[in-house]
């Protein structure tokens, strides 16, 4: 019913979040987290999935970074790719943040891009902020956890290059992605399954 509604109350913001968190399909999460990423404020849905995750046992915390996947930025620089006479593309950076518009043929909130640069300098910095803490939290609990399962979902949120990280953290995502490989944390499903049933025997 969320989905299709305008607005809806803050009261309901913890219990749709709670909902992703606890859904164990890590692509049906999303029916609960959009409609709050509509109606509420990135920073907001950040510190409620990051409170649940520093609380949480292990089955939450991996419920929290299913969520996470879908739980992205609505303030952000796009990058628009426009092909040329000769062939080529031409790239452009717009900075600017998601909107989404009711459409009535589909019956469901579509989101576009708007360029909106007063915007994205007003909110892009606390956004920002917000994911910078994320990948900190993911980290640090990397680091401690001795738990496989916990750490390669942690492996599959976090970002593969050095450079898509906040410079801010870069020290520390440097140290990680170093003792990442160093482990040897799976890549797929596969290769954990594979692990799990090595470290069992």
């Amino acid at each position: 019913m969320l989905d299709v509604l305008d607005t809806f109350p803050i009261e309901l913001l913890k219990p749709m979040i709670n909902a992703a968190v606890d859904e164990r399909d890590p692509s049906f999460n999303n029916e609960f987290i959009r409609p709050c990423r509509r109606v509420f404020d990135y920073v907001e849905i950040q510190q409620i999935l990051l409170d649940i995750f520093q609380t949480g046992d292990k089955k939450k915390k991996i419920g929290v970074i299913n969520a996470l996947y879908w739980a992205r930025l609505t303030v952000y620089t796009m990058t628009v790719y426009t092909l040329n006479e000769d062939e080529t593309y031409q790239t452009k950076k717009s900075k600017g943040y998601d909107v989404f518009r009711w459409e009535p043929e589909s019956e469901a909130f579509d989101d576009e891009f708007i360029e909106d640069l007063d915007v994205y300098e007003r909110e892009f910095p606390r956004q920002i902020a917000a994911y910078q803490r994320q990948k900190e939290i993911l980290m640090s609990e990397f680091f401690i956890t001795d738990d496989l399962e916990l750490k390669y979902n942690i492996s599959l949120q976090l970002p593969k290059e050095i450079d898509d990280y906040p410079i801010q953290i870069q020290d520390l995502a440097k140290k990680y992605l170093l003792e990442n490989k160093k482990q040897n944390i799976p890549t797929n499903a596969m290769e954990l399954e594979t692990a799990l049933k090595r470290k069992a025997n």
